[in-house]
C-alpha cells in the first residue's frame, strides 16, 4: 500500500506529486490497467511474442550497429590491411 507522510513544510502539490511517484514505483498503475478489462490467454501469448520479438529485433540493431563501428575502426587504424587481398 502506498502512502506519503505529510510535514507542515510540504504543500499539497508536493505530496501530489510524492504520491504518484510512489504509485508509479510500485506498478499499482499498471496493475490496476492489466485488471480493468479481460484478456484471453491467447491474446496474451500473442503480446508476449510481439513484445520479445521487437526486443530481439532491437538487440540485433545494436549490435550490427556495433560491429560496424569497429570494422570501420579497424580499418581506420590498418587501411593497408583489408585492401587488395
Amino acid at each position: 500500500m502506498v502512502t506519503v507522510k505529510l510535514t507542515e513544510k510540504m504543500s499539497l502539490e508536493k505530496a501530489l506529486k510524492k504520491f504518484k511517484k510512489e504509485l508509479d514505483r510500485d506498478n499499482v498503475i499498471q496493475e490496476y490497467m492489466d485488471h480493468a478489462r479481460y484478456v484471453k490467454p491467447s491474446a496474451r501469448k500473442h503480446q508476449k511474442k510481439v513484445k520479445a520479438k521487437h526486443i530481439l529485433k532491437k538487440i540485433a540493431e545494436a549490435e550490427r550497429k556495433e560491429n560496424e563501428k569497429t570494422s570501420w575502426m579497424s580499418f581506420i587504424d590498418n587501411p593497408s590491411s583489408t585492401i587488395g587481398r
